[in-house]
């Protein structure tokens, strides 16, 4: 059998997910700051990336997909 070059290439829609979330306070007693919420945010790849990325894990194979070069630090004010 003969041995193919597969190229897969993923495209579609680019999504930054930002997944927010609570926690309560360490300490109810203390300075101002230790005794109110905290607000977490985190962004992850979504839509076509994740596509490509579930796809990469699946086939063990190289994905031509967009990139973000670093989705954790990427600027609140350019997300939509």
């Amino acid at each position: 059998m003969e041995k193919r070059d597969f190229k897969i290439v993923v495209t579609g829609d680019i999504c930054l997910n930002t997944h927010i979330w609570t926690t309560k306070p360490a300490d109810m007693e203390g300075y101002d700051w230790q005794t109110h919420k905290n607000l977490h945010i985190m962004p992850k790849i979504g839509g076509a990336m994740l596509l490509a990325e579930m796809v990469k894990l699946a086939t063990g194979l190289p994905v031509k997909t967009p990139k973000i070069a670093d989705e954790e630090f990427f600027p609140s004010s350019k997300i939509l």
